[in-house]
């Protein structure tokens, strides 16, 4: 008898579309791609987590813009409907998500994430927002920890993998278990990625996060402001000029 011990449970669903519950026109995509430019127009050195080389990162702040709230919308109906109904078995459960910080992602030519993990909550998720046309890398890649040993062969066999890859699309939103180790692949071709991740917990319905003091475990801001700068090799701060659409001029 086969036993699936611990499986990875990832989902994913295409949020560009017809459906009114879980998508949205490829026109309202459009306003979300230049409203994260001008948040980097007016914040051109965001932050620094995983983000490197020309990888743009936002402080928190796209779960409280209202521009992106039908996104939100979308993205707690599909806790309600999938993941929480495959965790407890039937549609009547008892669970709500708890949004926890969500930021915008701009990725130019040789931008990446560094491989990392999101402790502190349930799920972590990202969703595409503009994938430039020709990119052939520049995927999320979810990688197995559990320990090898040289007697396994998870490289030769088809029913064992190191990794799982994405393929980027536009619409495109991808949910993961936060402590999964993840990495996003260099863009590789001169134009933008654009993405929003996110970390996301979960409560009883009647739970109220306001009359509380503590949140539930899980339900922790992992990207604390104010602690990390725009890294730069030679020291300092870039002087990057912010064109009058958001976009930037790097340094050559």
């Amino acid at each position: 008898m086969y036993h699936p011990l611990f499986p990875t449970n990832a989902f994913s669903f295409n949020m560009i579309g017809d459906d009114p519950y879980y998508q949205l026109s490829a026109e309202r995509f459009d306003i979300f791609q230049q409203e994260v430019y001008q948040m980097r127009k007016k914040d051109p050195i965001g932050r620094a987590r995983s983000n490197a080389d020309s990888g743009w990162q936002s402080n928190d702040g796209v779960f409280e813009n209202p521009i992106f709230q039908p996104m939100v919308n979308r993205i707690a109906r599909f806790f309600d409907k999938e993941v929480f109904p495959f965790y407890a078995g039937k549609e009547s459960h008892q669970l709500k998500v708890l949004h926890g910080n969500y930021w915008a992602n701009i990725n130019a030519v040789g931008g990446y994430n560094n491989a990392h993990t999101h402790p502190g909550c349930w799920y972590s998720g990202t969703i595409y927002l503009k994938v430039p046309d020709g990119m052939n890398n520049g995927g999320l890649q979810l990688i197995d920890q559990n320990i090898k040993h040289l007697s396994m062969f998870p490289m030769t066999s088809t029913r064992t993998h190191m990794w799982s890859r994405f393929e980027p699309v536009e619409g495109l939103c991808i949910l993961f278990p936060s402590g999964v180790y993840h990495f996003v692949e260099p863009n590789d071709v001169d134009a933008d990625r654009i993405s929003v991740a996110f970390n996301n917990s979960f409560c009883e319905r009647h739970f109220n996060v306001s009359a509380d003091k503590e949140l539930p475990y899980g339900a922790v801001n992992t990207h604390r402001e104010g602690e990390w700068e725009f890294y730069d090799p030679d020291g300092g701060i870039p002087s990057m000029e912010v064109n009058p659409d958001g976009s930037l001029d790097f340094p050559k």
